[in-house]
């Protein structure tokens, strides 16, 4: 389900992402946050550093390896190696 709120920016160039997204998205206070240009006008933001950088999952082995369990085994059996 798509979400549409209208926020103002502060003079800091701060904006409140309402609590209702920030617990749907598992965003908490101190979280990494990663904001990127979509296109002229419009940003993205997202979570940083809890997901798979392979697949996606929430599931990461460490925060060393940021891989899930599931692509490190893929990864070791491509490369002729056990996990």
């Amino acid at each position: 389900m798509e979400i549409s709120v209208l926020r103002t920016m502060d003079s800091a160039g701060r904006i409140v992402v309402p609590k209702k997204l920030r617990v749907q998205n598992g965003l908490e206070a101190g979280a990494p946050v990663l904001i990127y240009q979509l296109g002229p006008g419009q940003l993205g933001l997202c979570r940083a550093g809890r997901e798979c950088v392979l697949c996606g999952s929430p599931e990461i082995l460490d925060e060393e390896l940021p891989v899930c369990t599931g692509c490190a085994k893929k990864v070791a059996a491509r490369l002729g190696a056990r996990p």
